[in-house]
């Protein structure tokens, strides 16, 4: 049966093995009550039974196992076979990952369910897999951006001049200062006090957590704009993957497409609950088509050359994204 361990990684070693062949331990950073958690903890259950329990699905949510930042690595190594992790994690590991987060490259729902199959996707697997690790699925988490403000709606460019706001990335921020804003670092965490106390009068972020974030209290308004999309995406170790018997990757394969194609459905859900929860808490602002034109063209160019100039041959992928 798939089971979720509280204890550390290393501790499980010594529990009695099961009758499978194969153990499959995954490592992700969301709490298990997250979604995504859920809907793994079924995608695991589904490969369990679809192998005739020959392999024991064991996942570790909420960093038990690994920090975010070291789960490719242990992947590469092969201390554990399977990881997930969100796209914009990469940094400069794999700094072509960083495209996803242009400012209105990948900015629709309809984009973002071409991508798994998209030669891009194949350019970013093979990237990948020569750092050690197979890319398998692209679960998509949302393109909802979230640009708050205390002070006055954020509706038009001109609309962040003089605004000083938390920001998401380099790549992403250069759109911000393009706009007129003074994007400052910090992470999320110290985000409601540094609203609260004026250190920022502004913030760049996702939608889909800032209720939880309680920003409603310290902002007044907010502006919902599909700028970028969000994936959690799974990789396995190559070497594990090849030693699967046919029958077993095909099992695999079969419940992880599955489980890809019902994330967009599930996050229209997410973000509906999002929808309900802040419009009834603050100033919400959802961007019209034209508005998002406005922003594009004035956010997307500069965070384009930031990108290029940190991946050289990044061309390339900026036009297969552009073409979904």
């Amino acid at each position: 049966m798939l089971k979720f361990f509280a204890a550390a990684l290393a501790a499980t070693i010594a529990v009695p093995a099961y009758a499978a062949d194969v153990t499959m331990r995954m490592s992700h950073q969301l709490p298990p009550t997250h979604y995504v958690a859920v809907a793994l903890e079924d995608w695991g259950k589904e490969i369990e039974k679809a192998t005739g329990d020959t392999i024991d699905v064991q996942i570790f949510p909420a960093s038990q196992a690994f920090k975010p930042e070291q789960v490719f690595p242990a992947v590469a190594r092969g201390e554990i076979e399977v990881g997930m992790t969100t796209t914009f994690q990469w940094g400069n590991t794999l700094p072509e990952m960083n495209a996803l987060t242009i400012p209105y490259l990948l900015n629709t729902t309809e984009k973002a369910r071409k991508l798994a199959g998209s030669p891009a996707a194949a350019l970013l697997k093979e990237k990948m897999r020569n750092l050690g690790v197979q890319n398998i699925a692209w679960l998509f988490m949302g393109n909802a951006n979230f640009y708050t403000s205390n002070e006055k709606p954020l509706i038009n460019v001109e609309d962040f001049k003089g605004l000083k706001m938390r920001g998401l990335s380099k790549i992403s921020d250069a759109g911000l200062s393009a706009a007129g804003a003074s994007p400052v670092t910090m992470p999320a965490s110290e985000l409601y006090q540094a609203l609260q106390t004026g250190i920022v009068n502004g913030a760049a972020g996702d939608y889909l957590g800032a209720y939880a974030r309680k920003l409603h209290e310290v902002q007044k308004f907010g502006t919902v704009a599909a700028a970028s999309a969000v994936f959690n995406h799974i990789f396995v170790n190559p070497d594990w993957w090849d030693g699967l018997s046919d029958e077993q990757r095909k099992a695999i394969t079969e419940a992880t497409a599955r489980l890809q194609d019902s994330m967009v459905e599930k996050n229209e859900a997410v973000v509906a609950k999002a929808n309900a929860d802040l419009e009834s808490a603050m100033n919400v602002h959802h961007q019209t088509e034209a508005e998002a034109k406005a922003w594009a063209d004035v956010m997307r160019p500069p965070s384009e050359k930031v990108f290029l100039q940190s991946t050289p041959g990044g061309q390339k992928l900026i036009d297969l994204l552009a073409d979904l």
